[in-house]
């Protein structure tokens, strides 16, 4: 038992020091060198972790996309739950994206869209949020792919500022619509 004990808290002894020198190292990473005609205001964006913010991937999401990701999230049993007919009201929608940002904490950046919506259930309204992203399927069509934080938020998501997202709220809406929900 005691063996165990040393060597679950030397693991994570490890790990501390390890995250502790990725953050430092990013703390302490140089500026990129900047051209000799750029004004300040061109020069990379600071985050308040000391790294440079990330950037989104580009403006706007390709058309239909935003509405795909409602469909999907909204026939996904994780994102509605099984409470209140497994179409609980959402009180808050908000969406991010298209964002250039980590997935993991080794990974490199990866272009990414985030969810999030508070459901709610009686007595106690909980969060979700959603990280997807769009992969390339074995017949060369688009495919989604989502990671559903139940208790958290998914890597990547974090520190995200979302804006609202109307076309998840109008697919849970017809949900609720079609099971006689009024409100």
């Amino acid at each position: 038992m005691i063996w165990m004990s040393r060597r679950s808290s030397s693991c994570l002894a490890a790990a501390c020091i390890i995250l502790a020198i990725d953050a430092v190292r990013a703390q302490t990473a140089p500026p990129p060198p900047q051209p000799r005609n750029a004004s300040p205001s061109a020069a990379p964006k600071m985050s308040a972790a000391g790294g440079v913010a990330p950037k989104p991937a580009a403006a706007d999401p390709p058309p239909g996309l935003r509405e795909a990701i409602a469909k999907m999230l909204e026939a996904n049993a994780l994102f509605r739950t099984l409470l209140d007919d497994a179409a609980p009201k959402l009180l808050d929608t908000k969406f991010a994206g298209p964002l250039q940002r980590r997935t993991g904490l080794f990974r490199s950046p990866e272009t990414i869209y985030c969810v999030s919506a508070k459901l709610d259930i009686f007595p106690f309204p909980t969060q979700r949020v959603a990280r997807l992203k769009v992969e390339t399927g074995q017949d060369g069509k688009p495919v989604l792919v989502a990671t559903i934080g139940l208790n958290d938020t998914p890597f990547g998501c974090r520190l995200v500022k979302y804006g609202p997202f109307p076309e998840l709220d109008a697919a849970r809406r017809k949900r609720r619509q079609a099971l006689g929900k009024t409100d």
